[in-house]
């Protein structure tokens, strides 16, 4: 019902709550056609609603290999009617590597950690008067320096505030200790250190710093000139 009219918000809300409950497999009636969940949301006279269907498969509530059988009729279905967006939709999920699966994931958690900070981040600033919200944050980014540089273990959920607060001077601090751990002079001495590296950096996929965005390169207007005109010249 909640697919049908588009109150996709609200059967996010249902399934999340219930999905555990939920028979896959188990056929219903809804518009005259009986059919299970999955079929009814690709089916263009029932639930009807591509969004629905993706978030299902993409947050692996229902998942191909597992449902096959009931997977592969809901892709019949989608056929019959001719619903190409849900027919994209079921042969994404269907075809989506490991990879691109590990990807998406990281892709949702980063998000929801993003998310989850910045809301505690706006709150603080919303409670403390400027000059005390200042020296909280000094307070903390200068605790959290001082644990990268001797290398403990992070409390995620501060990094990523300090991370808000000042990405650049955390970005550097955190690049300079990876610089000292692999430097070759030394690597045989930061046996410890690698191992935090590893452990508590680069396999936390709760740290923001490994999803910024690349910003595009543009060359210096000179550089062009000179590369124009000597391409000229020849």
């Amino acid at each position: 019902m909640c697919a049908s009219q588009k109150r996709e918000i609200l059967f996010v809300d249902i399934l999340q709550r219930y999905y555990k409950d939920i028979i896959w497999e188990l056929a219903f009636v809804f518009n005259v056609y009986k059919e299970t969940l999955l079929s009814h949301l690709v089916c263009p006279v029932t639930g009807n609603n591509a969004k629905c269907a993706r978030y299902l498969l993409e947050a692996e509530y229902l998942k191909p290999k597992e449902h096959r059988q009931v997977f592969d009729h809901a892709l019949q279905t989608a056929i019959v009617f001719q619903n190409t967006q849900a027919i994209k939709v079921l042969m994404a999920a269907n075809f989506m590597s490991e990879k691109e699966k590990m990807m998406r994931d990281y892709a949702m958690k980063q998000m929801v950690e993003k998310s989850k900070c910045q809301q505690l981040y706006d709150e603080l600033k919303k409670t403390m008067i400027q000059t005390e919200f200042s020296l909280v944050m000094r307070g903390l980014i200068k605790t959290m320096l001082a644990m990268i540089k001797h290398s403990k273990i992070l409390s995620s959920d501060v990094f990523n505030l300090c991370w808000l607060h000042s990405k650049d001077e955390m970005e550097s601090a955190m690049l300079n200790k990876c610089k000292q751990i692999l430097n070759i002079d030394a690597l045989c001495d930061n046996a410890n250190d690698q191992k935090w590296l590893e452990e508590h950096v680069l396999d936390n996929r709760d740290l923001l710093l490994w999803m910024e965005e690349v910003k595009p390169v543009v060359q210096d207007k000179d550089n062009n000139n000179n590369n124009n005109n000597n391409n000229n010249k020849k």
